[in-house]
């Protein structure tokens, strides 16, 4: 078709970018009707019924039905002419077209009929070349017309618009090689170069779109490349590099060693504080942060066994905390003073605290003590999941003195064992702040205590801290900001319910 023969319109394309576009409807040849389509009509047609736009989100069909013009074709109109450079993008609407190509004595080959949803004219819209095939309707149809630029802008903004196209002109092409043209080769190799191109180009879009997609994700992630774990050849050398206090509590992991450059994979790349506490750790290295999923990070402290891996190791070395440090509230160390010391014994006393020292170190949120047959147990819940105490119990030590030791600090009755008692112990080592809510409970063979440890600088904390998922800490920002509504938060015990609340 000839140029537009109407002054341009500005409109928005169907995707993030906003170019100018041409609307200007094409000249009419004879046999073609100019109607109007009601946008209404046209976006369950593109949503349901064609190939180009099924896969598009609603707001990109809506936008791209308010941009179509209509067009009534009487049967045999010419809408693509060989030779001529059409400038739009065709889908039928209704009826039927068949695309021809033309021969070496002035005969025309069929190549393709054209059902409704189907598009033509790829190759003017956009390559602005001329049409190496005609296409004619072979009954009453009814046409929907997209402007070069408005397809263009499609193909360059919509990943799933040039993936479609992609796909028909190949199978176009694989049409055109079962076509027999022995008397002029030359011509069939003119026309599959030309729809070779248009391939190359939406190709060439689609590589672009990726790598924009990539450096978005960049963006999103504060500047660090996106990877999966698979990735690097993850190295025992390399993993050791990093406390695994630090792994489990800023979710990290070291994964790649390259001189004095060391790669940290981190769900979080943007917690400052993380890298901080890292460059603080690791003195001789420079580090570079990428991004990981959630998910993957999981997977690979349980594949990697990094727990059991280096629990041995912080046994033999002991807690990092001295338990010798603690500093416990003056009331209850007047308590102590009072008690008989012989009640409970000098290895009860810094058995609790070695007991209180490896729950802080290892960020546990509950120490349960339990009495077995053999004597009794310690157990830490660490992210929900309880573990044995893996330090040894030295065997002069009773549950009855460990019992009392912690009674006299909570405050509670070291004489009553038949009834429930709740309490609480204050304690300070170095800066911070300790805070054990005590709670015991009568069983067959002695008492169970349930200490849960909280501390009042971890208490409160930032949204992206908490809620790691963009889209969950998206949709809690939008519910946030609601006049009504509310929000539940729901979890096994130590998965964050109390930090969440705060």
């Amino acid at each position: 078709m000839g140029d537009p023969s109407t002054p341009a319109a500005s409109a928005p394309p169907p995707a993030e970018k906003q170019p100018e576009l041409s609307n200007a409807p094409p000249p009419l040849l004879d046999g073609i009707v100019r109607v109007k389509v009601p946008p209404d009509k046209i976006a369950p047609f593109l949503a349901g019924k064609t190939g180009l736009f099924k896969n598009c989100s609603k707001e990109t069909v809506s936008k791209v039905a308010a941009l179509m013009q209509g067009l009534e074709c009487a049967e045999g109109s010419e809408l693509c002419s060989a030779g001529k450079v059409n400038d739009g993008l065709y889908v039928l609407f209704s009826g039927r077209a068949q695309i021809l190509l033309p021969g070496v004595g002035g005969e025309l080959i069929p190549i393709e009929q054209v059902e409704p949803g189907e598009h033509f004219g790829e190759v003017g819209a956009l390559l602005e070349k001329p049409s190496p095939f005609f296409i004619l309707t072979t009954e009453p149809s009814r046409v929907l017309w997209i402007p070069a630029v408005v397809a263009q802008g499609l193909v360059a903004n919509v990943p799933a618009v040039g993936d479609a196209l992609s796909r028909r002109m190949a199978e176009r092409l694989s049409a055109l090689a079962l076509v027999q043209t022995a008397p002029a080769p030359e011509v069939m190799t003119d026309i599959e170069a030309q729809l070779l191109q248009v391939v190359d180009a939406v190709a060439a879009q689609q590589k672009e779109d990726a790598r924009n997609a990539a450096q978005a994700e960049e963006r999103l992630a504060g500047g660090a490349v996106f990877h999966e774990l698979r990735d690097f050849d993850l190295s025992p050398s390399v993993l050791s590099m990093v406390p695994v206090k630090l792994v489990r509590q800023f979710r990290l992991l070291p994964v790649k060693l390259t001189g004095k450059v060391l790669t940290v994979a981190m769900v979080n790349p943007r917690d400052q504080a993380a890298l901080a506490e890292l460059s603080r750790t690791l003195v001789s290295v420079e580090i570079i942060a990428v991004a990981i999923g959630l998910e993957d990070f999981n997977s690979a402290l349980v594949r990697l066994k990094l727990d059991d891996s280096r629990s041995s190791a912080r046994a033999t070395s002991g807690p990092r905390i001295n338990p010798d440090s603690f500093n416990f509230e003056t009331i209850t160390e007047r308590e102590d003073a009072r008690t008989d010391r012989a009640a409970m014994g000098d290895e009860a006393i810094k058995l609790f605290n070695r007991i209180i020292a490896s729950g802080i170190e290892r960020e546990a949120s509950d120490i349960h003590i339990e009495p077995t047959a053999q004597g009794f147990r310690v157990r830490l819940r660490t992210n929900g999941v309880l573990a044995d105490w893996n330090e040894t119990i030295p065997a002069s030590t009773s549950l009855k003195g460990l019992t009392a030791r912690i009674k006299v600090l909570a405050g509670l009755d070291i004489t009553e064992r038949r009834l429930p008692q709740d309490g609480r112990i204050g304690l300070s080592t170095g800066r911070r702040e300790i805070d054990l809510r005590v709670s015991t409970l009568p069983a067959n063979r002695g008492e169970k205590i349930v200490m849960r440890i909280l501390e009042a600088a971890g208490s409160t904390r930032q949204l992206d801290q908490i809620f790691l998922e963009t889209n969950v800490l998206t949709a809690v920002r939008k519910a946030l900001n609601r006049p009504y509504g509310g929000i539940v938060v729901a979890g096994p015990t130590g998965s964050g319910k109390t930090s969440s609340m705060y």
